[in-house]
């Protein structure tokens, strides 16, 4: 009786079958994880801009504030992590309230709508001469 010590040629095709398989299958799984990776550290990266700087325009006075929404841009240091990103902001008083709306369009790649944060000036900042 002969003992069979090795593969045959059959089991050796159906294997590299199979893991020619999971390779085509994982290896787009991999970039798509890797892109959505990127846009999430991206998004997070934008969404802690706009809350630090709607931090510092909601300590500023009302005319300062209005000042310094019109000089508003990415920074430099950001610009590297946000590519083609856009910061726009706005002043909108509606009867007894002031809001600041900022907004920050990303690569479309990243996000297609901009990132919106509205925040309001508090009422002793208005009322104050």
């Amino acid at each position: 009786m002969r003992k069979n010590h090795g593969f045959s040629k059959i089991e050796l095709l159906v294997a590299s079958s199979l893991l020619s398989a999971l390779v085509v299958i994982a290896v787009p799984l991999i970039t798509r994880l890797q892109n959505v990776w990127k846009s999430t550290r991206m998004y997070q990266i934008a969404t802690l801009e706009l809350a630090n700087r709607m931090d510092a325009l909601r300590d500023l006075e009302p005319d300062a504030c209005e000042t310094a929404i019109g000089s508003l841009q990415v920074s430099e240091r950001l610009k590297a992590s946000l590519p083609n990103a856009e910061l726009t902001g706005e002043l909108v008083r509606i009867e007894e309230e002031t809001r600041i709306v900022l907004r920050m369009k990303l690569d479309p790649a990243v996000r297609r709508e901009p990132l919106i944060l509205i925040g309001w000036l508090s009422s002793d900042q208005e009322s104050s001469p």
